[in-house]
């Protein structure tokens, strides 16, 4: 099995400590073989939502990192979710071990159809998700005199 790691400087969710202080740091890897995206966490305290449980917000933005990813992984092109849908099934008590997941559904010319979900430790989905992302323009090259 090959996995490589996913990370942007920037990123809330998979950014690391250096160039964003304030995000999750997580680590998202690429499983070429299975053409998805995985993530373990245990979420921290300050992700709390209420009463020892993980913010809605917090899982959202997860699922959409995981999304975001298999479409980089799989087309080598950046997308932009367009809508996104979010079930929540089990709650995510924080300092609880969870896998996410991310992947391809469908690829168009101008958009992607995607799904990840989080599960439990005994494999029981906590959170799905479903989206629709958009390519983003290719940006330019810049030439090397810029």
């Amino acid at each position: 099995m090959s996995h490589e790691f996913c990370s942007h400087p920037g990123c809330f969710v998979c950014g690391p400590r250096e160039t964003n202080p304030e995000g999750l740091h997580l680590s998202i890897f690429w499983d070429s073989e299975e053409e998805r995206t995985t993530v373990e966490f245990t979420p921290l305290p300050f992700w709390n939502g209420f009463a020892g449980i993980t913010h809605g917000g917090i899982l959202s933005s997860l699922l959409d990192d995981l999304m975001a990813w298999a479409v980089k992984k799989n087309t080598g092109r950046w997308a932009a979710t367009g809508t996104m849908k979010i079930t929540f099934r089990r709650p995510v008590e924080i300092g609880k071990t969870y896998r996410g997941y991310g992947k391809i559904r469908n690829e168009g010319s101008r958009k992607v159809e995607t799904a990840a979900y989080i599960e439990n430790t005994e494999g029981l989905p906590c959170v799905e998700a479903e989206a629709l992302f958009f390519y983003l323009p290719e940006s330019p090259r810049k030439s090397k005199e810029e």
